[in-house]
This record gives C-alpha cells, structure tokens and sequence, in this order.
C-alpha cells in the first residue's frame, strides 16, 4: 500500500512538529497548530512552548536534501489517555501506529528500512501470582525505563498489551538493517536480563525479543506487527526444542 508522507504527517491525529536540531519550526500538522492554538507562520516566529515539549517523542531523519531533521509528537493533554499507556506512560498502541506509518513512507521514499522488535515477557504470570499484581505493575514500569534505555533515541517503544511491548526501530541501511535490528533486539534482551530489585527482594522476569524488517523480510507494511509477534512464538520453540 503506497502512502503519502505529506498527508500521513499533516493528517496525523498525534500533534507533530518538524524542526531543525537547533529547534526551528519547519513545518506543524493541523493537530499540533490545535493543540498550540497558533498557526504555522506564527510557530515559525515564535518556536514552541517548552510546555508541550515535556514527556514529548522525537525521532531523527534526514530530507531529501541530506538535512538531519526531528520530527516531534508534542504532548496533547487533552488527548493523553488516547496516546499514552497510564501504567508506563510509553506511547499507546494507537500512537506507534502512526509512528510506523511515517516510518514506512519515510523507508519507501528514501530506500531505507524499518525494523519492528516485539518483546514479550517470560515467566510474567507466575510472577503476578507469586508477588502480586503491584509488584507486575513496577516491574512493567521498569521494563519501559529499560527498553528506552536499550533502544536508539530515535527508536519508538511501546506497550502492545499486557506484558507485550514493542519498539519501532526506523532509518536503517536496507544492506545491514538485518544485523543492526539483531544488535539492538540484543541489547534489549541483556537490559532486561538483570533481576528487579523489589522491596528488597530480587526478581527475575526476562524477555523474549522477535524481529521483522520491512521491506526485506515483510513486503506488506500492514502484516509488519503481526510478523515481529510471530517471531517470539517462533523463537520460544526453538528454545523448547534445543534444550
């Protein structure tokens, strides 16, 4: 399915913001020119209240002219319940939809490639039932800290559902996309191989970690989720069968 970036940024409903490093405003969607009550020209004079910049999620590209931008979606207020997860305040799955989708048109434009990470919980049952639904809600709330510590800052990490997290890896070279996504679905496993420490007591809850590339291994963009989830299935049978 070809997607038009322009309009997939001007329609998006999470309110984004392209600037330059330096933080000029390049170009506003109409979501954020709602959300700052303002309009392009005048964002371009004045730049954006650091209000709506906190707990923001920036991600790095570079334009057609070989220019690194930012492309930023600002916090609505008004909306967050719609885009953020309330346990783990990562986006919610709704928002690393719309991430994906510019993602994508950004890899199908520049010739790049774009890496989906699902990484699921080992063993999170038994540890709800052992130590209780509050200890698996901080442990949830540690993973996030640790995945956005694992992954790139331009890489997208969210909650799927339940103990299922996923992390958009975009902006990779389609020759190494394959062993670059592999190094950080690693890095991701290593971080959450240490134990939690809770209450004083040590806790142990790693994760499985599946990949899927678009457009190498996923031709079709929409199947790209669903591939990266297959992945941990397939990889947790490997497991079973090698031991």
């Amino acid at each position: 399915m070809d997607i038009d970036l322009v309009e997939a940024f001007e329609h998006a409903p999470a309110p984004l913001v392209v600037t330059t490093p330096s933080g000029e405003v390049l170009r506003v969607n109409q979501a954020a020119r709602r959300v700052l009550a303002a309009d392009e020209d005048e964002l371009r004079r004045t730049g954006i209240d650091r209000r709506f910049e906190r707990d923001a999620q920036s991600a790095s590209f570079v334009d057609a002219n070989g220019d690194r931008l930012l492309i930023t979606s600002l916090r609505d207020e008004s909306r967050d319940g719609a885009y953020l997860d309330p346990l783990t305040g990562l986006p919610s799955r709704g928002l690393f939809d719309e991430h994906l989708k510019i993602a994508i048109a950004r890899a199908d434009r520049e010739r790049s490639a774009v890496a989906v990470l699902s990484v699921d919980l080992d063993g999170f049952e038994q540890l709800n039932e052992q130590h209780g639904i509050a200890a698996g809600d901080e442990v949830l709330r540690r993973v996030a800290q640790r995945l956005q510590s694992a992954a790139r800052l331009s890489d997208v990490a969210a909650r799927w559902e339940g103990d299922s997290f996923v992390v958009l890896v975009g902006d990779l070279g389609r020759r190494v996309c394959v062993p670059a996504a592999e190094g950080i679905a690693l890095r991701i496993e290593d971080a959450l191989s240490a134990p939690f420490e809770l209450g004083g007591e040590s806790v142990e809850c790693q994760a499985t970690v599946g990949l899927a590339i678009y457009p190498k291994q996923v031709r079709r963009s929409g199947q790209l989720v669903d591939a990266a989830l297959a992945a941990v299935v397939a990889r947790r049978r490997e497991r079973r069968e090698a031991a």
